[in-house]
């Protein structure tokens, strides 16, 4: 920049002095303005060009005016014959140019010392002004960057209570033993607890050593990512292989996860079905203000909570297969909850937890086949299965049982106690619902078996014979 504008100079110079040098031709008798004591142009333009450029173009433009005239000018004016040259003329010259171009030169000194301290002075002040103005860019960029930290802030303490409840009830929602349903709440959970603009779900295939896309949530719909990941050389098999979590602060530090960054993973987490690793959650993308220690522990939290009702969740999916459901209800048949039945019941007795079991069976089952037909009846049961769900905040697994006329439940992490005064509510809200199957009121008359594991050596049979017999004890009731 420095040498273009020094090439800019020069070439102005050069210009003002030739068109001087062209207009002294029509004085020719008067080489160089000499002896005009008061105004020389060729001494002006050099006492201008150190004020205006400085000291140093002043020096240039008075040397370069200074040739023009002893040189080129005397040759060029005799030989258009305009003067006689002879010995005497350089002479002559030099005695007329001495005094005037040595004030000139002073002048030039001078002139070129004031412009350039006054040059200086501005370029320090503009130094002064950028380094203030960016100054104040910057605390403006920090101020922004507080208030939006301060809202966030804000936004935790307004509304933390409502966040704990509305974690709670996502949770609960968890409690579906419905693994897709399990991953979009999940997701959604995700969300809206920590400002996710993208985050996804992938599930650790351990025998093709793969990660499995399952489940994504993104807010731009066209923007594409690979449905297979290997476990090698990549962020979320790193988290998997190591059981811990990655966060993109996590690369400046480690080489080996700065090569292995592809710009997808802001926060990466090993997802725990009980005591196993499960899969990865991969956060994407990430509003600036929520990447935080903050977000990062609640994202802890928010697995640790999903890890129970995800195990329940994958071990119902490993045991019942939908397409062996039944059509209308929906239920697995009675063998695959006698499997569920013996895996809950050895799985308890090993945690010393509690578990229920209940039969709950249609007496007039023959008046609702007549009536309205076996699908009008299996569909009341896909209602009434429903309402118990919603009752039991969807922690009832339901299946379907020997008889065509019966569905039965587990009830996790239930005693004795707690089951009976549960069937006593879902017969409160069989008996007090209005129940319309095919624009027909219907009046169902249920019965309910019921029984708990209360030591080591109970086994699912010995539950399902306490419960039956608790039915046949209402049957024989009923009757008399």
């Amino acid at each position: 920049m420095k040498k273009k504008k020094l090439q800019r100079i020069l070439l102005e110079l050069t210009i003002y002095s030739f068109i001087l040098f062209v207009i002294n031709f029509f004085f020719a008798q008067d080489p160089g303005f000499f002896s005009n004591k008061i105004a020389n142009p060729f001494l002006i333009l050099a006492l201008l060009a150190s004020s205006y450029y400085g000291k140093f173009a002043g020096f240039v433009s008075l040397v370069f005016s200074l040739l023009l005239i002893s040189l080129p000018f005397p040759y060029l004016a005799a030989f258009f014959k305009l003067i006689q040259l002879d010995g005497f003329f350089w002479k002559n010259l030099s005695q007329q140019a001495l005094l005037p171009s040595a004030v000139t030169l002073v002048g030039t000194f001078f002139f070129g010392m004031i412009r350039d301290s006054m040059v200086s002075r501005l370029t320090t002040q503009r130094e002064v002004l950028r380094k203030v103005s960016r100054g104040k860019g910057l605390l403006q960029k920090e101020i922004r960057a507080l208030k939006v930290v301060n809202s966030e802030l804000e936004d935790r303490l307004l509304t933390q209570k409502d966040s704990i409840i509305s974690l709670y009830l996502r949770i609960k929602g968890l409690y579906t033993l419905n693994l897709e349903n399990s991953l979009k709440i999940l997701l959604g959970t995700v969300q809206r607890f920590t400002g996710a603009e993208s985050c996804s779900v992938w599930e650790y295939d351990q025998q093709h050593k793969k990660l499995i896309l399952r489940e994504r949530l993104m807010v731009d719909k066209n923007q594409s990512i690979p449905t297979e990941l290997p476990v090698e050389d990549t962020i979320e098999g790193w988290v998997v292989r190591n059981n811990l979590m990655f966060s993109i602060k996590m690369v400046i530090h480690n080489e080996n996860l700065s090569r292995m960054d592809k710009g997808r993973n802001i926060y990466t987490a090993p997802v725990l079905a009980g005591q196993k690793i499960w899969g990865v959650l991969n956060i994407e993308s990430l509003p600036f203000e929520k990447y935080n220690q903050y977000t990062e522990k609640l994202l802890l939290v928010i697995l640790a909570l999903v890890a129970p009702p995800l195990e329940r969740a994958i071990e119902y999916k490993s045991i019942i297969k939908e397409e062996n459901n039944d059509n209308i209800t929906g239920l697995p048949s009675f063998s695959k909850f006698y499997i569920f039945l013996e895996k809950e019941v050895n799985r308890m007795i090993l945690e010393k937890g509690s578990l229920s079991v209940v039969i709950l069976e249609l007496l007039n089952y023959p008046e609702f086949i007549s009536n309205l037909g076996k699908n009008s009846t299996y569909y009341f049961f896909s209602r009434l299965v429903e309402e118990i769900k919603l009752k039991s905040e969807n922690k009832a697994i339901f299946f379907h049982y020997k008889g065509d006329n019966q569905i039965s439940f587990v009830y996790p992490n239930m005693d004795y106690d707690g089951t009976s005064y549960f069937c006593l509510q879902v017969l409160e809200l069989i008996n007090t619902k209005t129940w319309n199957i095919d624009d027909k009121q219907i009046f169902p008359e249920i019965i309910m078996g019921y029984a708990s594991l209360s030591n080591s050596e109970q086994t699912a049979e010995d539950l399902l014979s306490i419960s039956e017999h608790l039915l046949e004890m209402q049957r024989i009731v009923r009757h008399e």
